[in-house]
């Protein structure tokens, strides 16, 4: 039974144990017990408190620098911008007069968020704002209009949506969904709204008085009323933030979901089947986890041991074939398909999650591919593990991500190109253009595709460092340079596919994707980084690390004219290839830093 905390926060693709080592919370007293629980249930980590109400503002330096903590989370109460009279003498009759109410509290919340954002904006430190709870019942009266600001239900929900739209204004900022983690638990366990004030939206505390022992008739404590669940509450908050942190750092991302289809992706064996196969339930489910897989940019493929007539003709999924970038259906055994389906889509293992019912299936799989994660074993909760695991998800979807499954379509429609005709002829046909993009600073998304790309690639990364958005920009405000490339070829636009990070005379990393390095991209990229700044003693000197996975980065540098010399790849600028001729260079274009 799935009764237990975390249940939003599935660790069933959790490879790399660990907690964040230093958190940041900013907010009201009703957060006051987050530090102390951080510390207690997070091995390791270490929280500090600043407790600020209405228009406080943020101290100069927080307990400790900056930079040391893995991000901040920030919480205003509600009565920090909205008085508790405020609503009491409107009248149901005047609509205006409470939006107007509305409209006052949101400025108000948006002159509070500037000032505790201010970390954020200036140093650009992770960060989760916690939303407002959504009351359970309109306190006007149920049978009243449900969608108008007269209704408390809807006037937090347009809060809520008027928060989420301030923190979407930041870089590097996230809401932190403490209504939907409530509504999960069951908010009659969790919100204080059947005793206290609206305006109050908080938890169950205790808050028993003196006072109510001096009344006429004795009173019991308010909790022995109203059954609590707020400290589980406050653990599922701790399981939200550290999937929230997982997912964006990247950590144990799963690139490509690859599933068997008889008993995975439909009920029974299509081999077999006489008549229609009924698909409600689990199947469908799990269709349209794998569909919006897809659309976050999670490549699709099946491995299954079937006749592909057959399957093909009695194919019975929401999700059509056409929505699989690769289509392994065949006699031959699975981790040898496996290996295929590697090969083409360029990922490693690791990276991998393969589906399959077959308990055989799954194992030979596992003994081929030890670091592959494998599920299948029960279909109820396969679509629970693949939309809620934060190895699953990401901190945004760029548009390179969202067209990933294309990308890989179009990789395998080039490496057909590639089969049929000779080196020279293929490369000139593929008509590739490489746009340079200097980035001023993190605030747009090309920089934000940039650290993606630097920290989920493996194969072609020199040095395998990751960086946090705050730790990249940092680097830019001391002088560093980060230069996106977006590149396209006759198949598709790829997008932002190389990247290079430079500090005066020093390629300190430099990432290609693997849809498109091994085509000439390698030589235009050190011309175009020879001409970014100056050289000392003419010579490109660029930081290598092995991390036991990006021995194509050493080959294809090497290759491309670079020696090896210690931890650094060199070159003397008179010594390199020059740009192929198949590649046209477009003008450099400055991306702003916002």
């Amino acid at each position: 039974m799935l009764t237990g905390l975390g249940f939003r926060t599935p660790n069933d693709l959790e490879v790399t144990p660990g907690y964040p080592k230093r958190v940041l919370v900013i907010g009201s007293c009703l957060i006051a017990s987050i530090p102390e629980n951080i510390q207690r249930h997070w091995p390791g980590c270490e929280a500090d408190w600043i407790a600020l109400n209405n228009l406080q503002p943020l101290p100069e330096q927080p307990p400790q620098p900056l930079d040391t903590y893995d991000f901040q989370l920030i919480q205003t109460s509600t009565r920090a911008f909205w008085r508790d009279t405020e609503h009491l003498m409107l009248s149901q009759e005047r609509l205006h007069d409470w939006q107007q109410l509305q409209t006052t509290a949101v400025e108000r919340l948006r002159l509070i968020m500037h000032e505790l954002m201010r970390y954020n904006r200036e140093r650009g430190v992770l960060t989760f704002v916690a939303n407002f709870f959504v009351p359970t019942v309109n306190p006007a009266g149920r049978l009243l209009p449900r969608n108008d600001h007269r209704n408390l239900v809807f006037f937090f929900e347009e809060l809520n949506r008027a928060l989420a739209e301030i923190v979407g204004g930041y870089a590097n900022a996230y809401i932190l969904d403490v209504d939907a983690i409530a509504a999960s638990l069951g908010k009659r366990y969790i919100l204080d709204e059947a005793m206290w004030i609206s305006t109050h939206n908080a938890v169950y505390g205790v808050t028993d008085d003196p006072l109510d022992g001096k009344r006429l008739e004795p009173v019991a404590p308010q909790l022995s009323k109203f059954e609590s669940k707020a400290y589980e509450f406050i653990l599922e908050c701790l399981h939200e933030l550290r999937a929230s942190f997982r997912s964006v750092r990247g950590t144990d991302a799963i690139k490509l979901v690859v599933t068997d289809l008889d008993d995975t992706l439909w009920r029974g064996v299509s081999g077999e089947w006489d008549g229609p196969v009924f698909s409600d339930g689990w199947p469908n489910g799990y269709a349209e986890a794998l569909a919006f897989l897809r659309q976050r940019g999670v490549l699709l493929a099946v491995i299954s041991k079937n006749d592909p007539q057959t399957v093909m003709g009695r194919w019975s999924s929401l999700l059509p074939p056409e929505q699989f970038s690769v289509l392994m259906i065949n006699w031959t055994d699975k981790p040898t398909n496996m290996q295929e389906v590697l090969a083409t889509t360029n990922l490693l293992p690791h990276n991998v999650l393969f589906i399959d019912d077959n308990p055989a299936e799954r194992q030979a799989m596992q003994a081929a591919y030890p670091t592959m994660r494998v599920l299948g074993r029960d279909p109820h909760v396969l679509r629970r593990i693949l939309l809620w695991s934060p190895e699953l998800q990401s901190g945004g979807i760029s548009r390179e991500s969202a067209q990933r499954s294309a990308m890989v379509e179009g990789q395998i429609r080039r490496e057909a190109q590639r089969q049929q005709l000779d080196r020279g002829s293929f490369l000139a046909g593929l008509k590739l253009r490489l746009r340079p993009l200097p980035l001023m600073g993190m605030g747009s998304d090309s920089a934000s595709r940039c650290l993606e790309l630097i920290n989920k690639t493996n194969q072609f990364n020199t040095t395998g460092e990751r960086w946090t958005h705050e730790g990249l920009a940092a680097a830019l405000a001391a002088g560093a340079q980060l230069w996106g490339f977006d590149i396209t070829d006759v198949h598709t636009p790829y997008g932002i596919t190389a990247v290079a990070v430079l500090q005066p005379g020093l390629v300190r990393q430099m990432v290609v994707s693997c849809r498109v390095f091994g085509l000439g991209i390698e030589e235009t990229l050190l011309q175009l980084l020879a001409r970014a700044q100056p050289w000392p003693d003419q010579l490109l000197s660029m930081a290598f690390a092995e991390t036991g996975r990006n021995q194509v980065a050493l080959q294809n540098l090497t290759s491309a004219g670079l020696q090896r010399q210690a931890d650094r790849l060199v070159v003397p600028l008179a010594a390199m290839k020059p740009m192929p001729d198949h590649i046209t260079v477009e003008a450099i274009q400055a991306v702003a830093g916002g």
